[in-house]
């Protein structure tokens, strides 16, 4: 059984870090606070949805500010061209 609210929140998300720029092959919002808080029990979770999101990206959670801060961080995937 899939548990709705991870799945909502890693949705709402990724749709937040699509908006943002990448920077250093990088794309960083805050969860610290609203809207897009995550509580500490659904932060596993939420990180395993948006690896089955967005497969080709690498997510992490990182301590920011001594401990006070938190920030969500997609390491977005170098695309590659294919030469015909």
């Amino acid at each position: 059984m899939v548990k709705k609210e991870p799945l909502q929140t890693a949705i709402r998300l990724a749709g937040k870090l699509a908006q943002e720029p990448v920077i250093g092959g990088k794309r960083v919002i805050d969860v610290d606070n609203e809207p897009y808080m995550i509580p500490p029990e659904m932060a596993w979770p939420v990180l395993e949805y948006m690896k089955k999101l967005r497969p080709e990206s690498k997510f992490e959670l990182k301590e920011v500010m001594g401990g006070y801060g938190l920030d969500l961080i997609e390491t977005v995937a170098e695309k590659t061209e294919v030469s015909k």
